[in-house]
């Protein structure tokens, strides 16, 4: 376990990227000054997300690190599940396993995705999922299992609605279990439904709950489903065979050669099972194997191949990986070699394996002693920060950072800023925030956003006019649009400062704001 968090340090230097700096907004307002997703802050997103980053505010304060903890503390739990899924029940897993499963997620999700795609909801709606599947498997208690599990997957769910496709894959696990039984199956599978049903949808329940009591649940439906709904329409790639293969190829491309040699490993260790009549062996592959299915279409279902997207594949790939490694220990074990020993050394070749991934160690490398060298003293956090960027305008961490930095000193606590376009990050730095919900400005000003535009634009004028920014954080390029400098010249405000993307605006004294 050690290893894996020491793979995943790096990660605790990390940046937000946008994605990141919008659901830390949210769970920041949420946690520090109790304003409810949907009805105060906008976002498109199911709740799981926010709840995370709202428990790192709590727990670690206003700062990009906190996230990054509780994401390692998620590897270490998906590697103690898949180390459970890939041991036969009523076993315990074999010595350094769980340990070299927790090595294993923490390689293949942090040595293949950095700051942009980590601290998304994936990788914690794949986790539960697979930690269900952990109970299902493991539990001394079958009823207390279908609970447990039931509970974990609605929280998945939670994070985002495809998840739902784990699920089934979990309530064919507990079938299974129920069959084991000679007595009364049929009895037991509905009651294993019931258990299981009712606890899965204990979670999301609590949540609409609680939106429904702060009068929140209408602007939860408005957003989630029909704003999200014109969103998908207007601005998915085209559904069809070739853009899912394309992507699909994208992803592959990105892990090989370890996806080249993980598939033709498993189709070897298949055959040979299957030609041995080894069931466990089978059971144990065919159960990673439905993992990936169900990971792959979660992806799928979203139709946004962004990489952070297949996030939700990483914790089946961990599960098949740690089967892989269960082979390879067996074989070492058939030469004398002890368990511990053998266990290390499937770390050393998947470690091995990963080192030919060329860009992919070179950047993780790279970002290492970028990382080393600013804890030393002899990088500066200028020169660090340009590791990380994004696409797009605006897209370089270093001047986000800055930008946020220089509103901090500039302002106090009780002033209000905004920061236009798809840049929430700048608030986190700053340690400030927006009037109204709209601290972001894409769904107002983007043409592929229509839904509610007129409503909205009308609701954060309505927010600029009552409580005006002292500041303002314009895209420099931006032409016609809130986003723009244009738009809040005329308006009360006048230059400031340019930092590279951006143009920071200042509300000009004694001039009346007219918005």
């Amino acid at each position: 376990m050690l290893a894996a968090l020491v793979f995943g340090w790096v990660t605790l230097t990390y940046p937000f990227g946008r994605d990141q700096g919008l659901y830390y907004y949210v769970g920041r307002e949420w946690a520090l000054r109790g304003a409810i997703p949907y009805r105060d802050v906008f976002d498109h997103k199911t709740p799981g997300i926010y709840i995370i980053h709202a428990i790192s505010v709590l727990a670690f304060g206003e700062h990009y690190w906190g996230i990054r903890i509780l994401e390692l503390l998620c590897i270490l739990w998906l590697g103690w599940s898949a180390a459970n899924v890939a041991t036969p029940r009523g076993q315990t897993p074999m010595q350094g396993l769980r340990g070299l499963s927790c090595f294993a997620g923490s390689l293949l999700y942090f040595g293949f995705f950095d700051f942009r795609e980590t601290g998304e909801g994936e990788i914690w709606l794949a986790t539960a999922a697979i930690a269900s599947a952990a109970v299902v498997l493991h539990g001394s208690s079958e009823r207390r299992a279908q609970v447990i599990s039931g509970l974990l997957c609605g929280a998945a769910v939670l994070m985002k609605p495809s998840a739902m496709v784990f699920e089934v894959l979990v309530v064919l696990l507990l079938l299974l279990r129920v069959r084991e039984e000679k007595s009364q199956r049929v009895k037991r599978s509905l009651w294993a439904l019931l258990a299981f049903g009712g606890a899965a949808a204990v979670v999301p329940a609590i949540a609409f709950a609680y939106f429904g009591l702060h009068g929140a649940l209408h602007d939860f439906y408005d957003i989630v489903v029909k704003a999200n709904s014109d969103y998908i329409r207007h601005e998915s790639d085209s559904m069809s065979p070739g853009t899912l293969a394309h992507h699909t190829g994208l992803f592959y491309i990105h892990y090989h050669p370890l996806s080249t040699l993980g598939l033709l490993a498993l189709i070897a260790v298949a055959a040979w099972a299957r030609k041995k009549k080894q069931r466990e062996r089978l059971r144990r592959h065919g159960i990673g194997v439905a993992f990936c299915i169900a990971g792959y279409l979660t992806v799928v279902m979203q139709w946004k191949f962004f990489l952070g997207h297949w996030g939700a594949f990483i914790p089946a790939a961990t599960v098949v990986c740690v089967n892989l490694a269960v082979d390879l220990i067996a074989v070492l074990r058939a030469r004398s070699w002890p368990t511990g020993r053998a266990a290390a050394a499937s770390a050393l070749v998947l470690l091995g394996l990963y080192g030919l991934t060329g860009d992919k160690v070179g950047r993780y490398s790279d970002i290492n002693l970028a990382a080393i060298g600013w804890l030393k003293g002899s990088v500066t956090r200028d020169e660090f920060m340009d590791h990380f960027v994004e696409h797009g305008w605006a897209a370089g961490a270093r001047d986000n950072e800055k930008a946020g930095i220089w509103l901090r000193e500039h302002t106090r606590e009780s002033d209000v800023i905004a920061v236009r376009g798809f840049q929430p990050q700048v608030y986190a730095a700053a340690r400030r925030r927006y009037p109204g919900r709209f601290f972001w400005s894409t769904f107002i000003v983007s043409d592929t956003r229509m839904y509610k535009r007129q409503e909205w634009v009308e609701e954060d004028r309505k927010a600029l006019s009552s409580n005006p920014p002292r500041f303002v954080v314009t895209l420099t390029q931006a032409r016609d649009t809130t986003d723009s400098s244009d738009w809040w010249l005329p308006r009360g405000y006048s230059k400031e400062l340019e930092l590279g993307d951006f143009t920071i605006l200042a509300r000009t004294p004694g001039v009346e704001t007219n918005f």
